[in-house]
């Protein structure tokens, strides 16, 4: 089965178990592709019911599959599904609504909005008037602004569903009318100029009840950090062992659960990059790719220092790069990193000096999450990619098995000859695992 074919199967499953349980819902917009092009999230309003979320939860993994909640707050929620049957991994986030609101004030009577819906392939669509009136103003209320590409499709809902416009932004008073009429015009300068100054229309309306509701969001948001933190996972393995053709796709995959991904690769780029030309003052201390014969060869004090310095001054850059973790832990961000700081351990240029030295120096440092060593046979590496020798390879996987042992949150994926989507489904896996461990430790 095709990754297309099994998203299509639990959309088109997901709406019609929502049918057959009475739930009141409607997708509020890009359903023109449901249930087989969902894109990568799905917009629905939902009625509002106190064991709402446990039926949804119920009901994705009654489809087989599994979902994380990526963030709460009043009125929203989001989950972040996915599927690990068959060949490939599959994610998909699913944003649910259940009021309509700012701030606790809210700006759209979600009545009306499930008082008239369509039928399109089996998922209950908002009608013309609803989708144009929440479409626009959940932009205005949040980025300040309608984008473009919405534009000729907002023109001819608005002009072609103006009463139910009306009427589900009856909260807004005559702001509802001038907006529609700017909008269905096509107006879209004197609309964004309109909606820019919503939120202050909101506030003046509820100055308690906003003032009340921005307090409760701010405690929300931080409980939101503690609660479902971010995470740091770091790829290892020698120069082609495919971390970073596997970062790629787990950097899709992931998208749907965090806030927002970064990828770094060996470092921060905090500091300038050392460089003198002689071997052993980068951090990759990649050697050519020499005879399985030939002995490494001597090293002179003066070029042990300079390792140990090398090694100092790019530790002092991950120190400084704790913080830029924190950071990403509590706003919810994904940080994949290649090779990391545990690449020092292993590069045949420092792996001698400072292996016994590896529990102080990691303790300096941001401890990952999960640590992915990608670890294949040194002579299919080495067909792949022939940067270092079979027998460098060997070296460097060995010594980088024997630094997972000693992580408890390390794993070891075989790559060889493996299709790239089966080693991005165990590594979905493996991180998956890990971060509904994480999530549901910090709801304890």
């Amino acid at each position: 089965m095709t990754e297309r074919s099994t998203v299509a199967n639990f959309t088109a499953g997901f709406f019609a178990a929502l049918e057959e349980k009475g739930v009141p819902y409607c997708v509020l917009r890009g359903w023109q592709g449901l249930p087989e092009k969902p894109g990568r999230d799905i917009d629905i309003f939902i009625a509002d019911r106190a064991d709402i979320k446990e039926t949804l939860i119920g009901v994705i993994r009654s489809l087989g599959w599994n979902c994380i909640e990526k963030c709460a707050f009043y009125g929203f929620f989001t989950l972040a599904c996915y599927c690990l049957d068959g060949e490939n991994a599959v994610a998909l986030q699913l944003d649910f609504w259940t009021r309509l609101s700012i701030r606790g004030v809210e700006w759209a009577d979600g009545a009306e909005v499930l008082s008239d819906t369509s039928v399109h392939n089996g998922v209950r669509v908002a009608s013309a008037g609803a989708e144009a009136a929440v479409t626009s103003v959940k932009e205005y209320m949040g980025g300040g602004r309608i984008k473009e590409k919405y534009h000729n499709r907002l023109k001819s809902l608005a002009s072609s569903g103006r009463d139910k416009f009306l009427k589900v932004l009856a909260p807004l008073g005559k702001k509802a009318e001038e907006l529609n009429s700017l909008i269905a015009a096509g107006d879209f300068e004197g609309a964004d100029r309109l909606g820019g100054g919503l939120k202050g229309y909101v506030f003046k309306k509820h100055p308690l009840k906003y003032t009340t509701g921005s307090i409760r969001r701010i405690f929300q948001k931080a409980a939101e950090g503690r609660r479902k933190p971010g995470m740091l996972a770091a790829f290892v393995g020698p120069d082609g062992s495919g971390k970073t053709t596997i970062i790629k796709r787990e950097r899709e995959l992931f998208a749907p659960f965090f806030a927002d991904t970064m990828v770094y690769h060996m470092r921060y780029k905090i500091l300038p990059e050392l460089k003198t030309g002689h071997g052993f003052s980068s951090m990759k201390g990649k050697l050519n790719a020499e005879s399985p014969s030939e002995k490494p060869k001597k090293r002179s004090l003066i070029s042990k220092l300079a390792s140990w310095f090398v090694v100092l001054y790019y530790t002092l850059e991950f120190m400084l790069g704790n913080r830029r973790i924190r950071r990403c832990r509590r706003k919810n961000v994904l940080v994949l990193f290649d090779r990391y700081y545990y690449d020092h351990f292993f590069q045949p240029t420092t792996r001698e000096l400072i292996y016994p030295f590896r529990k102080l120096l990691l303790g300096l440092v941001a401890k990952p999450d999960v640590v992915i060593h990608l670890s294949a046979d040194p002579e299919v590496v080495y067909r792949r990619k022939q940067e270092l020798s079979a027998r460098e390879i060997g070296e460097q996987n060995r010594v980088i098995a024997g630094l997972v042992r000693e992580l408890p949150f390390a794993h070891t994926v075989e790559t060889g000859d493996r299709d790239v989507d089966e080693i991005a489904k165990e590594v979905f896996a493996l991180m998956a695992k890990t971060l509904e461990e994480k999530r549901l430790k910090g709801r304890k």
